[in-house]
């Protein structure tokens, strides 16, 4: 009698568990799952934070917390992980990373951990649901939910060398500067800097200079502020995609966004490929200043050339020509030299550069009359 006293009582109990489970397992249980930044470079670590609260007497022996993100990055290894077993988890690839992490936590108790992610690639990255799956102290009852949050991640695209940006450019950025002081007002006086190797000699002023023992150099303000659009073409050559070259041309696009604007020159952006998000075409307005720069590589982050057709560039090229300023520079990117694209550079080749990546095999030949302004960047 005793006995089936003993199995009738645990027979109770556990489904007394296994109903206390179901009905309040996820109650009062708090998950969030984020990066840790919002801005990176291609090649640089971040961090997946996962934290988890229980706000009750109910323990958690197994929760699993499952996600995915977009396959630009890639959760790495950490001494964390290698002495924590309180957390393990896996991934594996396709469209997208997918992650499952288990947790252990006890009555009113939180966890938070940091997983470190490597950015394997320039993109958008975002979190945008999380599922939880947990179960009852004998393992034997699983229950799911799924809820949503959202976290985002922009991988910006890698910046150029600064040596190898200044030797294979530095012809194209000397008549920029150039432009600049023919453009300075000599009655509008700015200030006093040191002497830079481009500086000319009658901007020295030679009282600062002997006061400081450095050459220094008068500062004006401008008659017609220079600014600079940079028209960023990725037309398909000969229909074929290179996805190096497409990346090596955003590349350049990036640090050149990044180097005029440290000047102080404004910039602007346009390109025939769109938002892979948003299917929307990509105009960014003159600015400078590192607010425009991160705007400018947001947009970079974003282009897609597979899932959206790009534009006609060699009509977005002419437009921009007719309608811009006198003081307005515009720097084309461009794998390919098409008769199009020349004949709308010729509207006023005065104002334009032509930069050309290409590789040796696939150059295309600079039609004569582009040659004067068109600088190569070659691939090895």
């Amino acid at each position: 009698m005793k006995i089936l006293v003993i199995i009738a009582f645990f027979i109770i109990a556990l489904r007394g568990m296994q109903y206390l489970y179901r009905s309040r397992w996820n109650k009062s249980l708090d998950v969030d799952i984020f990066f840790e930044q919002n801005y990176v470079f291609e090649g640089d670590e971040a961090l997946v934070c996962e934290s988890v609260t229980n706000r009750k007497l109910l323990i958690l022996p197994v929760l699993m917390i499952k996600y995915q993100t977009d396959p630009y990055v890639r959760f790495v290894a950490s001494d964390e992980e290698d002495n924590d077993s309180e957390f393990i988890f896996n991934d594996s690839m396709s469209d997208y990373i997918y992650k499952n992490d288990y947790v252990s936590i006890l009555s009113y108790q939180a966890k938070k951990r940091h997983l470190p992610i490597r950015c394997v690639h320039r993109g958008y990255c975002s979190i945008n649901s999380y599922t939880l799956v947990g179960f009852d102290l004998f393992l034997g009852n699983k229950m799911i939910t799924k809820s949503d949050c959202f976290s985002e991640l922009y991988i910006f695209p890698k910046l150029i060398n600064a040596r190898d940006f200044d030797m294979r450019f530095n012809s194209l950025m000397g008549d920029v500067i150039t432009k600049r002081y023919i453009n300075e007002d000599p009655f509008t006086f700015k200030g006093i800097r040191d002497y830079q190797s481009y500086d000319s000699m009658r901007q020295i002023n030679w009282g600062a200079s002997a006061k400081s023992m450095n050459l220094m150099v008068n500062q004006y303000d401008n008659t017609s502020s220079l600014q600079v659009t940079i028209m960023l073409n990725l037309d398909r050559i000969s229909g074929l995609r290179d996805d190096e070259l497409d990346e090596t041309s955003i590349s350049l696009a990036a640090t050149l966004t990044d180097r005029l604007c440290s000047l102080g020159i404004p910039v602007s952006f346009i390109t025939n490929a769109k938002d892979n998000y948003t299917g929307n075409s990509i105009k960014i307005g003159h600015g400078c200043g590192q607010e425009h720069i991160k705007n400018i590589l947001m947009s970079l982050s974003k282009i897609g050339v597979y899932k959206n057709a790009p534009d006609d560039f060699s009509s977005m090229l002419s437009h921009e020509i007719i309608t811009s300023s006198l003081n307005t520079w515009i720097f084309v990117i461009s794998q390919t030299t098409n008769n199009a694209l020349s004949m709308a550079i010729s509207k006023n080749i005065e104002s334009v550069r032509l930069i050309v990546p290409s590789r040796k095999s696939t150059l295309d030949k600079i039609p004569d009359n582009l040659k004067a302004i068109t600088t190569i960047w070659t691939l090895s």
